[in-house]
């Protein structure tokens, strides 16, 4: 049932009564409200338990539906300077208003301040993320907003937190008193940031400017004066400078980043690193971006340079034309398009590595040896990568003097098929001493195989293999047409194909290999696992070891 009366004779004189009690959805209201043309006298009395009118015609998320509602408040005082007093609460979440409000017709304001008593309740708001983690604190938020006889509404903001407690990486990028302000003036569709603060531990922002439905122009900067806070294996600090400018539908973006950063692990290695700067100018934002990234620096005592052009299509094709990469006897060049649902850009890449010793401090490992690689595809083509390498050694006990090879992939990107090639000559390990070549063509269904090694040392004896086989990729498993090897003395030879499958366990189907030397052979015919042999082990002669 629902009770009460209203009147309103014009704008500034309004008389309200209102009870409601709601009995399919419980729920008791009442309204109480006098104003005329200098003063204003309200009260507002709320309750409803769980699962009631408000938190159904609401939709309120499950954990807060099921919780009590409550609001209490009262407005009383001349009708340019009513005094407000609001207290609403939902479930253990609560919140305080208090000020002054401002009702004159043609310049209403408001002078309010905000409370949160305890953040911990309010923890279910962000859901899986905190949970099972402890957030503690209070909130305090001031508002002064005010219209103007003019017609523009100015407007100030004043956020701050006192954070008691809170999930580690929060604590930490946040600390105990985050400060957020804000001043604006809003004329019509414009809106005069004159200012937006952003203050916690491990950075301050600030920005400025305008914005309309037809211009926008801000400015501002991003400082991290302890990256540690950030990522905790870096040390140093950085400053990110940026400008905004265009309509809302085509945006330039012109964004400066400074600063020194240090690797603690790089650190531990002697390499040490210099101030750097990158400059990132982009254009027609947000639906094609178009620009260059320019960056340099010194690491490990030498300069570091990068130079590209980038760009996105509408479509989703994007464009990367990497004009310089250089770091010591590191360089890179190329030019790639990326369209989309193609599964290898087309372009070219080129990328060489004089010395790898120049790159022993940054991954920790002694190594010495150089490489160049290149990848070139063009639309209709054929993809090919190339990969060479000489003199490569780690340390003092692995080595290769010489490796090359060279990959086709076709047929993108329906069915694509490979074949590539790769020799490598002088391989030297602990055991092990010799060359090796290995060749791969077809899909991914059938991938024909094929290795040849000739090893002057393979534990401890000269040794040579020769194997061919079909390889089922996706279906993880291979089957073998060819194999021969010799060692100690011992020549092995496979007699029929076989099939080595590893799904849905390692299984041998059909394998049977002759075995000779020193004057005898016989023929071993393992059979696989739980399975029986059709082979029988046919012995000929005892082999000696």
């Amino acid at each position: 049932p629902t009770r009460g009366h209203a009147t309103a004779n014009r704008p500034a004189q309004v008389k309200l009564a209102l009870d409601v009690k709601s009995l399919e959805q419980p729920a008791d209201l009442h309204v109480d409200a006098r104003l005329d043309s200098s003063h204003v006298n309200a009260a507002l009395d709320l309750h409803e338990p769980p699962s009631g009118l408000i938190a159904t015609v609401g939709k309120l998320p499950a954990a807060l539906a099921g919780k009590p509602i409550s609001i209490k408040g009262t407005l009383n005082g001349p009708r340019d300077d009513a005094a407000l007093a609001l207290d609403a609460k939902l479930g253990a979440m609560q919140a305080t208003a208090k000020g002054k409000l401002d009702l004159s017709p043609k310049t209403p304001g408001a002078d309010l301040t905000v409370t949160i008593p305890d953040l911990a309740p309010y923890a279910v708001l962000a859901g899986k993320s905190l949970e099972g983690q402890k957030l503690g604190g209070s909130n305090v938020l001031k508002l002064v907003a005010k219209k103007h006889e003019s017609g523009a509404i100015t407007a100030h903001l004043d956020d701050r937190v006192a954070l008691k407690e809170a999930p580690a990486q929060i604590a930490t990028l946040m600390g105990k008193a985050p400060h957020l302000a804000a001043d604006a003036t809003i004329e019509g569709q414009v809106v005069h940031l004159h200012k937006l603060n952003l203050t916690t531990q491990a950075a301050q922002a600030a920005l400025s400017g305008t914005v309309s439905s037809r211009h926008v122009a801000l400015g501002g900067t991003i400082e991290e004066p302890d990256i540690h806070l950030v990522e905790p294996q870096l040390s140093g600090h950085a400053r990110q400078k940026l400008n905004i400018q265009g309509t809302p539908k085509d945006l330039a973006l012109t964004l400066a980043v400074d600063g020194a950063i240090e690797a603690k692990s790089l650190a531990k290695q002697g390499v040490t690193t210099g101030p750097f700067h990158v400059d990132i100018h982009l254009v027609h934002l947000p639906s094609a971006p178009k620009g260059t990234v320019t960056g340099d620096g010194t690491l490990d005592g030498a300069k570091l340079a990068i130079m590209a052009a980038i760009a996105r299509e509408s479509g989703g094709t994007t464009h990367v034309d990497l004009k310089t990469l250089s770091w010591k006897s590191l360089s890179g060049h190329g030019a790639v398009t990326a369209k989309a649902g193609k599964v290898v850009p087309d372009g070219t890449l080129h990328l060489a590595i004089g010395r790898l010793s120049d790159f022993g401090k940054l991954v920790n490992v002694k190594a010495s040896g150089s490489i160049n690689a290149d990848f070139t595809h063009r639309s209709g083509s054929p993809a090919k990568l190339s990969v060479s390498a000489n003199d490569l050694r780690k340390g003092r006990s692995i080595a290769l003097r010489k490796a090359k090879i060279d990959a086709t992939i076709a047929h993108l990107p329906d069915n694509p098929s490979v074949d590539a090639t790769a020799s490598l000559e002088g391989v030297r390990a602990p055991s092990v001493a010799g060359n090796l070549n290995l060749t791969a063509k077809g899909t991914e269904k059938a991938l024909a195989i094929r290795a040849k090694g000739d090893f002057a040392d393979l534990a401890g004896k000269p040794a040579k293999l020769d194997l061919a086989g079909t390889a089922d990729i996706p279906g993880e498993s291979v089957q073998l047409a060819h194999l021969t090897g010799q060692a100690r003395g011992v020549a092995l030879k496979l007699l029929h194909k076989a099939t080595l499958a590893a799904k849905p366990g390692i299984s041998v189907h059909d394998l049977a290999l002759e075995a000779s030397g020193y004057g005898g052979s016989r023929i071993v015919s393992p059979a696989g696992p739980g399975q029986a042999n059709p082979h029988p082990t046919d012995q000929h002669a005892p082999l000696r070891a």
